[in-house]
C-alpha cells in the first residue's frame, strides 16, 4: 500500500479507514478489553456527526485528560455525556501514550480541512492516515483492506464523501 492508494478516498472513507486500524490495533493489543462503547461513539462520524464533535469526543477520550479528573462533577465536559464518562473510564484508564498518540491521528484527521473545503491535493490527510499505519506496522498488525472503503470516493459530497453507516466495517461492533 502507498500514499497514492488514497488519493480517489474521500475524507469519510479516510476516516472509516483510520477508525479501522484503531480498532485493530487496540483488539490486538489489549484483547481482554471490551472496545464496544468507545467506537459505538466514534463510528457515527462516517453518517453525518459532525467532525469537530467527533474532534471533541477524541479530545476528551484522551487519557491524559480524561484521567486527570476523578469525577464526572470535576470537569465541565463539552461533548461526553455522565453515561459515557462511566462507561469509557475504565477503558481509557488502560491505555498508555502510544495508545493515545494513535487516537491523536483520528483527531488529526477530523481537524486537517476543517471548516475549509478539501483541497485538490490532499496531502496532508494522507500523510495523517499513514502516521495511523505505522502504529499498526510497528506491532505487526495486519492493516484492513482499503477496498473496504473505496466506493467511498473523492468525488462525492466536495471531497468529504457521502455519510455511510461505517458500523458495518467495524470488527468490535460486528463480533
Amino acid at each position: 500500500m502507498n500514499k497514492k492508494d488514497f488519493n480517489n478516498i474521500s475524507m469519510n472513507g479516510r476516516i472509516a479507514y483510520q477508525l479501522m486500524c484503531v480498532e485493530r490495533y487496540f483488539t490486538n493489543k489489549y484483547p481482554e478489553k471490551d472496545f464496544t462503547k468507545l467506537f459505538e461513539l466514534l463510528w457515527p462520524v462516517t453518517n453525518g456527526m459532525y467532525w469537530d464533535k467527533f474532534s471533541g469526543y477524541i479530545i476528551e477520550l484522551e487519557p491524559s485528560y480524561m484521567l486527570e479528573f476523578n469525577s464526572y462533577e470535576e470537569n465541565e465536559w463539552g461533548d461526553i455525556t455522565k453515561e459515557q464518562y462511566e462507561a469509557l473510564k475504565p477503558i481509557i484508564s488502560g491505555l498508555d501514550e502510544t495508545d493515545e498518540a494513535i487516537l491523536e491521528t483520528l483527531k488529526e484527521q477530523a481537524e486537517v480541512y476543517a471548516y475549509t473545503v478539501v483541497p485538490e491535493n490532499t496531502k496532508e490527510s494522507i500523510d495523517i492516515i499513514f502516521e495511523t499505519i505505522e502504529f499498526l506496522k510497528n506491532e505487526s498488525i495486519k492493516l484492513p483492506e482499503l477496498s473496504d472503503v473505496s466506493f467511498s470516493t473523492i468525488d462525492q459530497f466536495n471531497g468529504w464523501g457521502n455519510p455511510f453507516d461505517g458500523t458495518k466495517l467495524s470488527i468490535v461492533l460486528n463480533k
